[in-house]
């Protein structure tokens, strides 16, 4: 009577009949109480009765009593005790276990249990052994089982496969997982799909992506467009959305501001926002605007001190830009070495700089030779 009452759901009237059995020394019904006195949240008084069953042989007792100590935060002792009735564990309770082990950092262990999830068919097992696989950095292991998942109908591994891609530059292969991922309503695939676009200069598309993914919240898709409407020249708007980005992402969003102000001629706004991204940190984008910004109006010394942290720091264009300053502050021994490091580097217009130097020293060392013979023939005469 107990068994029925509880498969109708009538735990007080199950507890009474299993409780009898139970004190009169009957297993089953001591694993059936503690089954219900589980699902009471009685989990104490449940623990004495499931393990007085499971000491009786009854294993199904110990997915039970595992369960309450998963319930209690006692993932070490729930997985020893699952590990003894592992072929009773059904898909579920196992990826339940396995997201428990791999928040306490057990991420081997996790993913035997996932493995056994997937043997028995649990449809999410695939996932999230890739997913598990991510978090230790083993990428090809986490492919193969997102491509497993996504067979298998799982839409969730598209957004992790399509970002795979993306980070190792594979556009085309990237895209169809993306776009799926996008299209089922994730943030973060439509942001990725929108800078894809944007990295085949498709700016149309990429816009597209972009907004819908920054009307789902996404504060990274806000600021990726406003970087796209200012490479389409929509000055106005790409300004209201940057400045909503700033908070999440300062330095970046203050840095294609100054880009805006510097497209609409406004030098000093541009100035003001390049130096206000490189308070934040600094990077060679912003410096690189700021020096020639100094450089166009001859403050040649403050881009020289713009400059040189990234120098410094091995950037090959902030160190042509650096020559170009110094150049112009007439140090011409110091601007050819910075020139040929950066050409060095790979900058092709420190290459033309260096050319335009030595065809300039060449033609002055010319006139020097030419008006020193002029000089030396009107003495002889």
């Amino acid at each position: 009577m107990g068994r029925y009452h509880r498969e109708e759901d009538d735990l007080e009237q199950a507890e009474t009949f299993l409780r009898r059995a139970a004190e009169a020394g009957h297993p089953p019904a001591a694993a059936d109480l503690g089954a219900v006195l589980l699902a009471s949240s009685r989990a104490d008084e449940a623990r004495g009765w499931l393990e007085t069953a499971l000491a009786a042989g009854i294993r199904q007792a110990g997915i039970n009593l595992g369960i309450l100590h998963l319930l209690r935060g006692e993932v070490g002792a729930g997985a020893d005790l699952l590990e003894d009735v592992a072929d009773l564990v059904e898909g579920r309770l196992a990826t339940r276990l396995a997201s428990d082990l791999a928040n306490d950092g057990d991420h081997q262990r996790a993913r035997r249990w996932l493995l056994r999830a997937h043997e028995r068919g649990h449809e999410q097992a695939a996932l999230l052994i890739g997913e598990s696989f991510l978090v230790t950095g083993d990428e090809a292991d986490a492919e193969h089982w997102l491509r497993t998942a996504w067979e298998r109908g799982v839409l969730a591994a598209a957004d992790h496969l399509g970002k795979l891609h993306f980070h190792r530059g594979e556009w085309d292969a990237a895209e169809p997982f993306l776009r799926a991922g996008a299209e089922s309503g994730s943030p973060e695939a439509a942001t990725l799909l929108g800078s894809l676009h944007y990295q085949r200069d498709e700016l149309e598309e990429a816009e597209h992506w972009l907004r819908k993914a920054t009307s789902a919240g996404s504060r990274g898709a806000r600021l990726a467009l406003g970087v796209v409407l200012l490479d389409k020249s929509a000055l106005d708007e790409a300004e209201s959305v940057l400045l909503d980005s700033l908070s999440a992402h300062e330095a970046e969003a203050a840095t294609y501001l100054a880009k805006v102000q510097h497209q609409r001629g406004d030098e000093a706004g541009a100035e003001r926002w390049a130096r206000r991204a490189l308070g934040v940190r600094y990077d060679s984008e912003p410096a690189l605007l700021l020096s020639s910004i100094l450089m166009e109006q001859r403050r040649y010394d403050e881009a020289v001190a713009v400059l040189v942290p990234g120098h410094e720091a091995g950037d090959p264009e902030v160190t042509h830009n650096l020559g170009m300053a110094t150049f112009h502050r007439g140090d011409l021994e110091t601007a050819v070495q910075l020139f040929t490091q950066a050409q060095m580097a790979g900058v092709p217009e420190s290459a033309t700089a260096l050319r335009a130097i030595f065809r300039e020293i060449t033609r002055a060392a010319e006139a020097e030779e030419h008006r020193r013979r002029r000089s030396w023939w009107r003495r002889r005469s």
